[in-house]
């Protein structure tokens, strides 16, 4: 059977990354957890619903990490997962500043599930080592496509938090 895996990265400097004073701090955490557990289901939504697959396929989305079963895609399924696999690293880079990083595999079937996962783990660890190579060490990558077009402002960004924290 054929999985898809995707994980999200740099959790922990995106969560804890966070302006000192002011007493906000839990409100922040609190958001900014919600937020990588709400980044999370929406990457399963976006990449079941990109496969035509039901979500009797997601076989589970935890701890910033999914995984579905991908059996029955076709090649253009597998196309449209990639493509859409490509849209949530640049909404990742731009919406968190290139803090949180997307890292996926997609694996071909193995003689069982278990050898598939595996394969799947192996897979996924490369891709992970590739989202936190140093610029210019990947052929795929473009010209500037690491660049965050917009500066961060971290005292915006931490009253937003603290707002949305203190809405939870």
């Amino acid at each position: 059977s054929m999985i898809i895996l995707a994980s999200i990265g740099g959790i922990q400097d995106f969560l804890f990354d966070t302006l000192d004073g002011g007493g906000d701090q839990a409100r922040t955490l609190r958001h900014r957890s919600f937020r990588i557990q709400i980044l999370a289901e929406c990457v399963a939504i976006r990449l079941l619903d990109a496969a035509g697959a039901s979500k009797e396929k997601l076989l589970f989305c935890a701890a910033a990490k999914v995984a579905i079963d991908a059996t029955s895609l076709t090649p253009e399924s597998i196309s449209a997962v990639r493509s859409t696999l490509s849209e949530i690293e640049t909404c990742l880079l731009n919406e968190t500043n290139g803090r949180l990083r997307l890292a996926f595999a997609i694996q071909e079937s193995a003689e069982t599930f278990a050898a598939t996962m595996r394969l799947a783990e192996r897979a996924l660890a490369r891709s992970k080592l590739r989202a936190h190579a140093p610029c210019g060490t990947n052929e795929s990558w473009s010209a500037g496509s690491l660049v965050v077009d917009k500066p961060w402002d971290a005292a915006t960004e931490a009253e937003l938090d603290s707002q949305l924290g203190n809405d939870l």
